[in-house]
């Protein structure tokens, strides 16, 4: 006799009752907590038969085990299942004839599991039935119920791991185990922090079922590679593809967007070639003269030194140097390339002859309408004449010009009054029995 006390308190009993000589019925029979019997069943069983082991199952039921002895020399024995409802109803009755060889008592544990020592299989030697084989694997085997629903959630991006999957299962008999196949081989029944590919995992239920399903996870955002230009001049570098670059090339840099995402950027580098620059013809000048500077053309100036010049920063300065000097020029064209080059001015003192303090222009004036020193004359004793009278503004430009030694500058220019500032003067007069003279300076318009 087997019994087992069952969930709800009562007792599950099974027990062999003989009707004849070989012939065994299997009797389950169940009580409630006092022992008052709710039900009973038997079942036929053919030939001697002794009942083993009565158990519940996951699904409310029962199972009954019993061997029959099957032929006298070989002992072979048969392994008898019964499988019934919850009132005993039988689902399954099946026998496997020849099963094991040798006196066997095997049992059902929990989950319908057969508990026995190992058994020899007669028709396969290499097979042992013994402890933990489920009983299910040879008797009254019933397909799996388990079915799942498993999803995803894509990479976000390359190269971070942040996608996900999840599967929900339904039948079968819980709890179940799970095992994914990714790196870290998780055990819950989401796997989270995958990459990009394909993964499986593989679900167990208490009762041995099994079932594998797959997910695929892409990435949702991929950036195409960024296309740039760049140029240089000879003798620079930039940072390019993990070094500084001097040379035209192509040149790869994987970066990371504020997302943590790769981005891939594509530099074409090319270097420019410098520009040919000429300062101008060497020359020579009378002490006291001036002349205009005209180097070749480009698009930012810096001259040095800055002595005598009307300005350092433009084209064409006014170059009005008391003594012999060298200019140089420093010229960028347009793509901020530089190149320079050098001019000489040579002085000399050989023409020179000086009126004295006869002739001279004053070096402030306020053309502001009041009446007092609003014009810019040259002034002198009587008995010189003017040759020329030229005044430039800080960038080289004219901005007035006379011959005539009775007109005078009103700090104006084509008709616009100008703003106060500092300005340089040419002026060639001829004194009376005296050769000429040459003078320069500055002048200071106010306001």
């Amino acid at each position: 006799i087997s019994v087992e006390q069952t969930s709800d308190g009562g007792y599950i009993l099974g027990g062999r009752y003989g009707i004849g000589a070989f012939d065994t019925e299997c009797l389950v029979m169940k009580t409630d907590m006092n022992g008052d019997t709710l039900w009973t069943k038997t079942y036929r069983i053919q030939n001697e038969g002794n009942i083993t082991s009565i158990q519940s199952t996951a699904d409310g039921g029962y199972i009954c085990s019993a061997t029959v002895l099957d032929g006298p020399s070989p002992a072979y024995f048969d392994i008898f299942i019964v499988k019934t409802d919850s009132i005993g109803n039988s689902s399954c009755i099946q026998s496997q004839p020849n099963l094991v060889v040798g006196s066997v008592s095997p049992t059902i544990g929990s989950g319908g599991v057969m508990r026995s020592a190992p058994m020899a299989v007669s028709n396969n030697p290499g097979l042992m039935v013994g402890s933990g084989t489920l009983v299910d694997s040879l008797l009254c085997a019933s397909p799996c119920s388990l079915t799942a629903v498993i999803s995803g959630i894509n990479v976000s991006c390359t190269p971070k791991c942040d996608g996900s999957a999840n599967i929900t299962l339904s039948g079968g008999a819980a709890p179940y185990a799970y095992l994914w196949n990714d790196p870290n081989n998780q055990t819950d029944s989401a796997a989270t922090g995958l990459c990009t590919g394909n993964y499986a995992v593989t679900v167990t239920d208490t009762s041995g079922c099994t079932l594998i399903d797959s997910v695929s996870l892409a990435t949702d955002t991929i950036y195409s590679p960024t296309n740039t230009n760049l140029s240089i001049c000879p003798g620079d570098s930039i940072f390019l593809g993990g070094a500084f670059r001097s040379s035209t090339g192509t040149y790869y840099d994987s970066l990371l967007t504020s997302a943590g995402c790769d981005s891939v950027v594509i530099t074409q580098l090319s270097v420019n070639l410098l520009p040919v620059v000429d300062a101008g013809t060497n020359m020579t000048i009378n002490a006291g003269s001036c002349v205009t500077l005209n180097p070749s053309a480009g698009v930012t100036y810096a001259w040095t030194p800055s002595t005598g010049l009307s300005c350092t920063g433009c084209q064409n300065p006014l170059a009005c140097p008391m003594q012999t000097i060298t200019y140089s020029v420093t010229i960028a064209d347009t793509n901020g390339c530089e190149g320079n080059d050098d001019l000489m001015i040579t002085v000399t003192t050989d023409q020179v002859i000086l009126c004295g303090d006869k002739i001279f222009v004053p070096d402030i004036f306020s053309p502001n309408g009041d009446g007092e020193n609003d014009m810019l004359q040259v002034l002198g004793k009587k008995g010189f004449s003017l040759n020329t009278f030229i005044i430039y503004d800080r960038w080289g430009e004219k901005v007035f010009e006379t011959k005539d030694i009775g007109q005078g500058w009103d700090g104006t220019y084509r008709g616009k009054i100008l703003n106060p500032a500092v300005f340089v003067y040419y002026l060639e007069t001829q004194c009376q029995d005296e050769p000429a003279m040459v003078k320069r300076g500055n002048i200071t318009l106010i306001r």
